[in-house]
């Protein structure tokens, strides 16, 4: 599943506890219990979920959300 983060950084802290690999052209793979997520220096993630319930997968969709939901224009401004 194919999904845009609009602050990658900030998704990349928050599930920073799962296992890292940094792979080529600023891929990074975090690895959880049953489910992969791929994140890119572009903001595209991809999660490849392989639990029937899909709880990992939803909870990154979720933070995912969250974290485009956010309005962080007022504090680039100067």
């Amino acid at each position: 599943m194919g999904l845009k983060c609009n602050n990658v950084e900030a998704l990349r802290v928050a599930i920073k506890n799962a296992c890292e690999e940094e792979k080529p052209n600023g891929q990074i793979k975090h690895q959880f219990v049953d489910c992969v997520v791929n994140t890119y220096d572009t903001g595209s993630v991809v999660i490849q979920d392989n639990s029937k319930e899909k709880a990992t997968q939803n909870q990154i969709e979720d933070l995912i959300k969250s974290i485009n939901s956010l309005d962080i224009a007022v504090c680039n401004k100067k």
